[in-house]
C-alpha cells in the first residue's frame, strides 16, 4: 500500500510541477467520449470510454485479449486542475482513476494532448506477493470516430 501511494504522489507531483506540460487543460467533458489506441498491436490498453461531469470522472477500460478485449471494469477518478485556485472541472489537466484487482493496483493518470489524444500512464503495484516488480505504461489513445465499432465485452 505503501508504494501506491508513494506512486500516486508521484503522479501528482509530475503534474504540479510541470513535468507534464505538454498536457492540455480543458473543461472535463471534453474528457468524455470513447477513445482507442493509436497503436492497433498494443499488448495493453485498447480502449477507454470516459464520462466527466464536473471534478468526479468515470471509465470503462479495456485491454488486449483474445479473441476479444478484456474489460477492467469501471472506476470512478479524480479531476485535477493546474493550480489550488482553479475548479478542475472547468480547467482539468488531468484525471486519475485507481484499478484494484486481487494481484495488483493501477492508477491511470490521463491527460489531453490536445488534436482529439489522451496520454494514459500507467502505474502499476503487485499485492499478491508474487515478488513482481511496480511498472509503468504509456498509450496514446485517439478519439473514437463514428464508425469504430466497440469490442463486445467479455
Amino acid at each position: 500500500m505503501k508504494k501506491f501511494i508513494a506512486i500516486a504522489f508521484i503522479a501528482v507531483s509530475a503534474l504540479s510541477t510541470g513535468v507534464a506540460t505538454s498536457s492540455a487543460s480543458a473543461n472535463s467533458r471534453a474528457y468524455t467520449g470513447s477513445w482507442v489506441n493509436v497503436d492497433r498491436n498494443t499488448g495493453g490498453i485498447t480502449r477507454m470510454i470516459i464520462r466527466a461531469r464536473g471534478a468526479v470522472a468515470i471509465a470503462a477500460t479495456y485491454g488486449k485479449c483474445h479473441p476479444r478485449d478484456c474489460s477492467w471494469g469501471r472506476a470512478r477518478g479524480q479531476a485535477f486542475g493546474p493550480n489550488i485556485a482553479t475548479d478542475p472541472s472547468r480547467s482539468t489537466r488531468a484525471i486519475i482513476f485507481t484499478y484494484s484487482k486481487s494481484h495488483a493496483r493501477t492508477m491511470l493518470l490521463v491527460q489531453r494532448l490536445g488534436h482529439g489524444r489522451l496520454r494514459v500512464t500507467t502505474f502499476t503495484t503487485f499485492i499478491d506477493g508474487s515478488g513482481r516488480k511496480p511498472y509503468t505504461k504509456t498509450y496514446t489513445l485517439r478519439r473514437a470516430g463514428r464508425h469504430h465499432r466497440p469490442h463486445r465485452r467479455s
